[in-house]
């Protein structure tokens, strides 16, 4: 197949007219038809224009290999997602993440590390807690222990003397 002919091929699976495909990546209706033709090839701006606007993949629109169109974003989520047994709400928190503009985004994985970072804290003195308590308590475990041994000693040696 032809580059001209994968053009034709991407429009035709879009549903598009040639003058609806031109004016999507800002041309004329003569030159797609020189596209597909064969007359004409597009330049390395007008070829980048129709990837990215259609998601077509440039490996498949030079070569005529892998697939036509790209993921989009909700398919490699969804990827992920059956990956990592996520759930509906991480897929969602994703997909809202991934369509905010990148300054958003950023502020959102500062939020995020001052979150986790105050996650770990929280974890790490709940642990410290945790060990104090199990200290106390293995503190009055040998206490009561000591006192019940002592305890038994003294009645062992009283009933000995009584014995004798």
């Amino acid at each position: 197949m032809t580059l001209g002919e994968r053009i034709k091929k991407v429009r035709k699976a879009l549903d598009l007219t040639q003058q609806k495909f031109a004016d999507r990546i800002g041309t004329t209706q003569n030159v797609i038809a020189n596209y597909e033709s064969g007359r004409r090839e597009p330049s390395a701006a007008a070829f980048n224009n129709i990837c990215k606007t259609f998601n077509i993949s440039e490996e498949w629109l030079r070569m005529g290999e892998g697939e036509m169109f790209l993921p989009t974003a909700e398919e490699s989520i969804d990827e992920l997602i059956r990956q990592h047994g996520l759930g509906d709400l991480e897929r969602q928190i994703m997909i809202e993440f991934v369509q905010l503009d990148p300054r958003d985004r950023q502020g959102v994985l500062e939020y995020a590390k001052r979150l986790a970072a105050n996650v770990r804290l929280c974890k790490q003195e709940a642990n410290k807690t945790l060990e104090e308590e199990a200290d106390e308590f293995a503190a009055k475990a040998r206490e009561q222990f000591l006192a019940e041994k002592k305890q038994a000693l003294q009645a062992s040696s009283a009933n000995e003397s009584a014995e004798a």
